[in-house]
């Protein structure tokens, strides 16, 4: 389900937004600092509208009828990354949720490099799944929050001629949920 909603909203975006103004490497980067700043909100528990200015300072308010076209709730915020305007987009489609989808750019270099960035020590991340199926690039990683919750961040995608996929260009979709008390950043 969650690739399907993926796709409408990526397909959106594609439709809505030129994207010729930017490289696979641009857009590799606005995914990852995407990924980062869902990543900061679950480690702390707050949605990203209550991180510090500092953490937020690479979103502009994204387009709402993205979030309507997969089917979640009116007000939910949404958001682009200035790194890759149009193309890459965060969604809170409910608390303790952040999804960023994003189209272009090879998917195992950039999620290899997002996995290598959030299992340093800045963000502290255990990969617990690296593999492949017929039609995705997985990707799992995990990190405590409080006394038994946890920090998840799934990676999910795929490249043009794998099974299932029937675009031109790459997929990603990441998937980051929380759970439990907050533990310091």
């Amino acid at each position: 389900m969650k690739a399907a909603v993926a796709m409408m909203l990526l397909s959106a975006a594609a439709l809505s937004t030129p994207s010729s103004a930017l490289t696979p490497d641009q857009v590799a980067t606005g995914f990852i600092d995407a990924v980062k700043v869902c990543a900061r909100s679950a480690i702390v528990g707050v949605p990203i509208s209550q991180l510090p200015e500092s953490d937020r300072a690479g979103l502009l308010p994204g387009k709402p009828d993205l979030l309507a076209l997969g089917g979640f709730p009116d007000g939910r915020p949404v958001y682009d990354v200035l790194s890759a305007k149009g193309i890459v987009q965060i969604g809170e489609p409910k608390g303790g949720e952040c999804i960023v989808l994003a189209y272009g750019p090879p998917v195992r270099p950039v999620f290899a490099d997002t996995a290598r960035i959030l299992t340093a020590e800045d963000f502290g991340f255990s990969e617990t799944r690296n593999t492949e199926t017929p039609s995705d690039i997985l990707r799992d990683l995990e990190r405590p929050r409080g006394a038994d919750g946890k920090a998840k961040v799934h990676l999910v995608g795929g490249e043009p001629g794998m099974q299932g996929r029937r675009f031109r260009f790459p997929m990603l979709d990441a998937t980051v949920t929380w759970s439990s008390a907050p533990t310091a950043p």
